[in-house]
């Protein structure tokens, strides 16, 4: 009997070992990736000869976009604030039949890149970000008149506009993080003197709307 009490006051119980500390994710990170999409264009024209509208025409530029994107996020609690650049090529464009110095022929409108640089405010909780963004962005347009198989004319130009946009991002990976987005651009009017008729002002306006899916790479 005193051999089994000194038995059982020598057996110790193990101890449990505390369950790993488990760190929360922060998007505090700075990141790059690429994104695709489509995108639907409504592009403005008016024609004005002194202060009389000589003719205005709509058009569609729809097509695909893609492109790459870069910036950072710094986390404080649920806040989540960042800045962010892309650069996008897009397959937007438009034909149409003109006159082209009395005779018939084609416009190709061409939306030909656009570029943004934006800030991103949002609400992270765990490995969820949704946020809002807005900033400037810069259209690149190519306009090209031609009669069959003869290059007419070819002129562009780039203009600053804004824009603003949402998203939803999540993070499947402490290093990859996948996005959805949705960006609205207007480039503001773009005025120019023509010479059909002579001296009349051209205006030109662009306003696209872009659905994307991003992956991003987390630094």
């Amino acid at each position: 009997m005193l051999g089994g009490s000194a038995v059982a006051a020598d057996f110790e119980v193990p101890r449990a070992e505390p369950p790993p500390r488990v760190v929360p994710f922060s998007w505090t990170s700075l990141y790059f990736g690429v994104n695709a999409g489509y995108a639907w264009s409504r592009a403005k024209s008016e024609v004005t000869l002194g202060a009389v509208t000589v003719s205005t025409f709509t058009e569609n530029l729809n097509g695909v976009v893609g492109g790459l994107q870069g910036g950072f996020n710094f986390q404080f609690g649920y806040l989540v604030v960042g800045l962010e650049a892309d650069y996008q090529f897009t397959s937007q464009k438009s034909t149409k039949a003109v006159n082209v110095d009395g005779f018939p022929g084609t416009e190709t409108d061409r939306l030909q890149y656009f570029y943004t640089a934006r800030g991103r405010i949002g609400v992270g909780i765990d490995r969820w970000l949704v946020y809002a963004t807005g900033g400037g962005a810069h259209v690149g347009v190519d306009v090209k008149q031609d009669l069959p198989g003869v290059d007419v004319w070819t002129g562009g130009w780039g203009r600053w506009g804004w824009v603003a946009g949402a998203g939803i991002e999540v993070a499947p990976y402490n290093q990859i993080s996948l996005r959805l987005e949705y960006l609205y651009i207007d480039s503001g009017k773009v005025g120019f003197v023509g010479n059909r008729p002579m001296g009349a002002t051209f205006g030109w306006q662009l306003q696209t709307n872009i659905v994307r899916f991003a992956v991003n790479f987390l630094l």
